[in-house]
């Protein structure tokens, strides 16, 4: 009953109004998006509300508004470089991290004859927790001298991320007790991974050629020919063995167990380690032959948004537009893909698997589809119709043959009835069927004045009764007592 009235449509953060839009309402109850565009100051939990006021006439205006809290994150992600001492690898790391403007880099020195850095040396966990991930560029026996393996350790236990660039021999010392072994990405023995000199080009594994560290871009079509082209390596660890939860993604060309790049969960947290010098060839050498750096870049923000995607939640999910339906409506099957770095993936594929609840087995009720690639890691499908009952999805995500991803959902799909085409109160309807039959229209707020409107005649209330005299005894005696009167009369007067 209101199209085309103009109202305003306010939000408010904490109780302030901070925008307003004017909008022109609708007359068939079509729905009005409104946008609002908010940045605020600091982080935390705000609690938003949009509002419309009581346009007069209203039955009520307590649903005129809605709240909604949301969460906001920090603006910038802090970044903590540590090394022993300035050199090439960390210049160019450091040159690619802050290209980023979504970062905020500090770095830190080793020892009191260290070059100063942004900010001093944390010596505890709680000061690393400070950051939302460390890299470690050189170094290891500086940190285990300073007895800062055991905290590093606790803070990558509690959620942080660790990047390790070796740069010579790795022995920190300690046994198989030592933290170093719950971050190293290898097995590690005391004594022995001794540094190598070699040149070599690095090659991708399998898992390489599709992690987010190492996939350099959707755009590249092959990452392990991206690679090859870059200036060799002069030297490595001699580190073998995946420990648990690692995955090597680059391994040395001549000695497949030996890894230059891995990856490893361990508790909450995450690390990634590069083993070899030369790194910083990749982002150096190849303008000297008409090329660039893009590979170098792509390889240092994907391993550092890897590590900063740690405990992000769901990396893929299925799920439908409502979770309710009436039958014969549309249902709309949608995925989100993202790859470890958090970051949309697309070029995947999406088979979706739908059943009953009853029949957990394929039958004539189970479909099955493939999702279309919508980009920007968005996948859906629209099926017409769904039969009446509950239903179960079941989604595999694979990429380049491999499965990536894993998820369920369920959706219901209930009766339709014509009953519940439209629960709006329609006046428009109501006052043309009151005047086409001689009688008015009311809304609820107006009943009182119902009496005045009606005019009532008066209704008169009549009742009959039918009784038998002759089966009545009084009326019999009274009968004779006056034959009995007229009899003496007749006497007296000395009537025949």
């Amino acid at each position: 009953g209101f199209g085309g009235k103009e109202t305003t449509v306010r939000l408010y953060s904490e109780g302030k109004k901070i925008g307003e839009e004017r909008i022109i309402l609708p007359g068939k109850g079509e729905l009005v998006d409104v946008i609002f565009t908010v940045t605020p100051d600091t982080e935390g939990v705000y609690t938003y509300r949009v509002a419309v006021p009581d346009l007069g006439d209203e039955l009520t205006a307590a649903n005129n508004a809605r709240s909604v809290r949301v969460k906001i994150l920090p603006s910038k992600k802090r970044i903590l470089v540590v090394a022993p001492e300035p050199n090439w690898e960390l210049t160019f790391f450091l040159r690619a991290l802050r290209g980023d403007t979504d970062l905020e880099i500090e770095t830190a020195f080793i020892g009191k004859s260290a070059p100063a850095g942004d900010r001093k040396l944390p010596n505890t966990a709680a000061g690393f927790r400070e950051y939302n991930a460390v890299f470690v560029i050189g170094g290891i026996k500086e940190l285990s001298a300073k007895n800062m393996g055991a905290d590093l350790a606790e803070y990558v236990d509690n959620g942080g991320a660790l990047g390790i660039h070796i740069l010579d021999n790795v022995n920190p010392g300690g046994g198989a007790s030592s933290p170093w072994e719950i971050l190293f990405p290898f097995i590690y023995s005391p004594g022995s991974h001794v540094w190598t000199r070699d040149e070599f080009s690095p090659e991708l594994t399998v898992q390489g050629l599709i992690h987010p560290v190492t996939r350099i871009s959707e755009e590249t079509i092959s990452p392990a020919d991206a690679y090859s082209k870059l200036p060799p390596l002069t030297g490595f660890a001699m580190i073998t063995g995946a420990a648990q939860g690692a995955v090597s993604l680059m391994a040395h060309p001549r000695l497949p167990d030996v890894p230059i790049i891995a990856v490893r969960q361990t508790g909450r947290g995450r690390v990634l380690m590069l083993n070899g010098a030369g790194f910083w060839r990749w982002a150096f050498v190849p303008f000297g032959f008409g090329g660039n750096n893009r590979v170098y870049n792509a390889l240092v923000s994907g391993g550092t948004a890897w590590l900063l995607a740690a405990d992000e939640g769901e990396a893929f999910k299925v799920e439908t537009d409502n979770p309710v339906y009436r039958s014969g409506e549309t249902v709309i099957i949608s995925a989100r893909l993202r790859d470890e770095a958090n970051r949309p993936l697309d070029g995947a594929q999406i088979s979706v698997r739908i059943f009953d609840t009853v029949e957990d087995t394929v039958s004539k009720d189970t479909i099955d589809i493939v999702l279309e690639d919508r980009g920007g890691g968005l996948y859906t499908m629209e099926l017409p119709a769904m039969g009446i009952g509950s239903w179960r999805m079941r989604a595999v995500a694979e990429l380049d043959g491999q499965r990536i991803g894993l998820s369920s959902g369920k959706f219901l799909v209930e009766p339709y009835s014509l009953e519940m085409e439209r629960v709006q109160l329609d006046e428009n309807a109501l006052r043309a069927i009151a005047n086409a039959t001689g009688g008015t229209y009311l809304r609820a707020g107006n009943i009182d004045s119902l009496q005045k409107i009606l005019k009532i005649p008066p209704v008169l209330r009549r009742e009959k009764s039918e009784r038998a005299f002759w089966d009545n005894p009084i009326l019999l005696i009274i009968f004779i007592l006056a034959l009995c009167g007229e009899w003496i009369l007749r006497k007296r007067s000395d009537m025949p």
